[in-house]
C-alpha cells in the first residue's frame, strides 16, 4: 500500500492525469482484425443474404459479440457452399479465439 503525505504537493504517480491506453489500443486492434476475418469468412456468399450479418459483424464491440455470430456465419456459408466449407471456415474463426480462449462460459463447437 502506498501512503502519501497530505501536506505535500507532489503527485504520488509520476504521470498523473495520463491514461494508460496501450491495452485499449491493442485490444481494439485485435477486435478489428477479428471483424475483418469474420467478414472474410463470408466471401462467396450472396451479398443480399450477407448484408444483415455484415452489419452485425461490423457493429460488434466485443469478442463475445463476435463469438455469438459464428453460427450465423456457418449457416450462411453452408447455404452458399456445403457443410465441409462451412466447417472449415468455422474452424478458422474458432482459431481467432484460441489466443485467449473462448469467452468465459462458452465452448468451441
Amino acid at each position: 500500500m502506498f501512503v502519501r503525505d497530505v501536506e505535500t504537493s507532489r503527485p504520488l504517480w509520476k504521470q498523473q492525469g495520463r491514461r494508460f491506453v496501450a491495452g485499449l489500443t491493442a485490444s481494439t486492434s485485435r477486435l478489428t482484425h477479428m471483424v475483418d476475418e469474420f467478414e472474410r469468412a463470408l466471401r462467396g456468399t450472396l451479398p443480399a443474404d450477407a448484408r444483415a450479418l455484415r452489419a452485425k459483424i461490423r457493429g460488434a464491440r466485443t469478442k463475445l459479440e463476435l463469438w455469438d455470430l459464428r453460427t450465423e456465419v456457418h449457416d450462411l456459408v453452408r447455404q452458399a457452399y456445403d457443410k465441409w466449407e462451412a466447417q472449415t471456415r468455422l474452424d478458422d474463426l474458432n482459431s481467432l479465439f484460441e489466443d485467449s480462449g473462448p469467452p468465459s462460459g462458452y465452448t468451441i463447437a
